[in-house]
């Protein structure tokens, strides 16, 4: 066939107004298909990351069998969403892995690997201060632990609000209370919606929430949350923070990113503890992004799945990218990183299929337990890089159950390729936790999980201090929940192990009804003559806080003013107790995974002095004041 050619000047004339108009008309189809059509470096758009705590990628299902209501915030983000499948938190502890997404660099590159007090260096700047550079009015509202601005991240925020009013109560800021805080924030301070904002909800750590009296003083009237509980109060508030951004006329045009930290691995699985479990139940989590529009294009224009794998660092990248900062990467670096720009234009990756994504948990070395553990994902497979090395293909085996043996060559090259590139990167094969240390852990999540434990955990507890002796911790708890549930023989018991508690054996006899002698022990020797040791002595000779006042109270040859000046100051060091207290035990449900003072272990003097027979009145006191005033 000969090629067609214009035949005249007149013929040429049209050919090339022809031309020139299918490509106009190419341009405007392109233009209007874009969803992104904002996203260029002369109009960027308003940005807004949710963290969600413990969003693992099994926790929201965006098939038709969904039973989210239409309407509801998770419903939207699975109608309006670009939703990836495969994607995995660079660490299973929080501020590591939000120090990941503000600066898009590994943990291993960070050096912020924990929720500790280490903050990020100061070399670094993260997308935040990018952002506050370009004019964006910039704002970071935390719902509590562990998030605080300590840890360097709230560079670049005009706002980073962590000042979460606590109670012994209430341990964190909910989602609705986050939400208004930033509608009201946007309202006020970006009304032509400029801003770059992250809101993190803290509320699926707290899915046993203790409504009534504090653990240590009462164990009745027990109402909790469930993590559906909890999970439907983040869809409510997500729901209204929609509706109220599409009111506001600032939803289209702005990206929205839905980012769970981390998945929910309590009790998945045996001879793991949650926080150094690399597994795909603790790593895999919910990532949707919403992209930028002009226009509204229907709901379903970006409604597309990515199956391909990706770090939440490369959210990071993403954020970067929509500030029009180009970060130059390699694909032939060790850890490359990419932003998710391409796919959020349409669902074709223009990333290797075979990039490595990295996990890691540095918590083993911030509690004293071991080395960073550290995890490699390629395609299919999952390494660990444990002692036992751990290699899944979760093509075939989606439960990680049964690791490839060294004896498929194939299984050994990709093990020592695996090994190698991880070596590289500064980590060493990890040596497993011992059998007791996660027995402990187990032991002190279900401790303290519920008001009052099951006779089940109370009895492994009884066990395992009985098969370690020397266990000085676990002993201490055994004390500490026989006190709590009044079970005076059993106190009686580990009070005489070795070596020898005179004070719990002292109170588990008053409390029996037998002969029990005051032990000697400096602040209990008021017991014998509470007139005869006065506050001034008592300062001297006792330094536990609170005794003095609780002394003067108990002291009824006092003046009435006295013993009630006393009553009120012994009642308010009573509930910043109770709220360290129960930070302290919380901290335990949640695998010690919070920067905070152990306050769980025996029974101190205070707990003592509260549980004598003789105490009761008082005590009731005690607890009816937490009741009204502890929230």
């Amino acid at each position: 066939m000969s090629e067609l050619r214009p035949s005249s000047k007149y013929g040429t004339t049209l050919w090339l107004v022809a031309a020139l108009g299918a490509v106009f008309i190419t341009i405007v189809v392109a233009y209007s298909w874009n969803p992104l059509n904002t996203w260029s470096s002369a109009d960027t758009p308003p940005v807004l990351v949710i963290l969600v705590e413990n969003l693992g990628f099994g926790a929201l299902s965006c098939g038709d069998e969904a039973e989210h209501q239409r309407g509801s915030g998770f419903q939207t983000f699975c109608d309006e969403s670009v939703r990836f499948t495969h994607a995995y938190s660079p660490s299973v502890l929080t501020q590591a892995t939000l120090a990941s997404i503000l600066t898009a660099k590994y943990p291993f590159s960070t050096n912020l690997r924990t929720n500790g007090a280490k903050a990020i260096s100061a070399k670094e700047e993260s997308v935040a201060e990018i952002a506050y550079r370009h004019g964006y009015k910039t704002s970071f509202f935390s719902g509590g632990p562990p998030v605080w601005r300590r840890a360097g991240l709230s560079r670049g925020f005009d706002l980073f609000d962590d000042n979460v009013p606590l109670s012994a109560m209430r341990l964190y800021r909910p989602a609705s209370e986050t939400v208004r805080l930033f509608l009201n924030w946007q309202e006020n301070e970006a009304p032509r919606g400029r801003f770059f904002s992250f809101l993190y909800l803290p509320d699926l750590q707290f899915n046993l929430q203790f409504n009534d009296a504090p653990p240590t003083i009462d164990s009745s009237e027990v109402r909790e949350s469930s993590f559906g509980d909890q999970f439907e109060t983040i869809d409510e508030s997500l729901g209204r923070l929609v509706t109220e951004m599409k009111r506001r006329k600032i939803w289209d045009s702005t990206a929205v990113f839905l980012v769970g930290l981390q998945g929910e691995a309590a009790d998945a699985r045996e001879g793991e503890v949650p926080s150094s479990n690399l597994f795909s139940e603790s790593t895999r989590t919910t990532l949707m992004i919403k992209p930028p529009r002009k226009t509204h294009g229907g709901a379903n224009v970006f409604n597309w799945k990515i199956d391909a794998n990706v770090s939440l660092a490369d959210v990071g990248m993403t954020l970067y990218d929509l500030l029009g900062e180009k970060i130059s990467v390699s694909f032939d670096a060790v850890a490359p990183l990419v932003s998710l720009r391409t796919v959020l234009l349409g669902p074709q990756p223009d990333w290797p299929a075979e990039r490595l994504i990295f996990s890691e948990s540095a918590w083993p070395e911030w509690r004293g337990l071991g080395t960073i553990r550290a995890a490699a994902r390629q395609g299919p497979y999952l390494y660990i890089y444990d002692e036992h090395e751990k290699l899944f293909n979760t093509l075939t085996d989606n439960a990680e159950l049964v690791s490839l043996r060294n004896s498929d060559p194939a299984a050994a090259e990709m093990k020592m390729k695996f090994a190698g590139t991880l070596s590289s990167l500064g980590y060493h094969p990890w040596r497993a936790l011992s059998r007791n240390a996660v027995e402990k852990a187990e032991i002190a999540r279900d401790l303290w999980r519920h008001r009052t434990p099951s006779s089940e955990t109370l009895n492994r507890l009884r066990d395992a201090s009985g098969r370690d002796p020397a266990d000085t911790q676990l002993r201490a708890w055994r004390a500490n929940w026989a006190v709590r549930t009044e079970d005076w023989t059993d106190l009686k018991a580990v009070a005489s192990q070795l070596p020898l508690q005179p004070s719990w054996a002292f109170l588990a006899e008053k409390n029996l009804g037998e002969r029990a002698i005051v032990p000697e022990d400096v602040c209990l020797q008021f017991l014998k003559s509470a007139q005869a040791f006065t506050r001034p002595e008592m300062n001297k000779k006792c330094r536990v806080e609170g005794l003095a006042d609780l002394v003067e109270w108990m002291n009824e040859s006092n003046s009435e003013a006295v013993r009630v000046r006393a009553m009120e100051a012994f009642l308010h060091f009573m509930i910043s107790r109770e709220y360290f207290s129960r930070v302290a035990e919380t901290n335990q449900v949640v695998g010690l995974k919070w920067d905070s003072v152990s306050l769980t272990d025996a029974p101190d003097t205070i707990d003592i002095i509260l549980a004598l027979p003789e105490m009761k009145k008082i005590k009731a006191t005690v607890r009816n004041h937490l009741l009204v005033e502890g929230r």
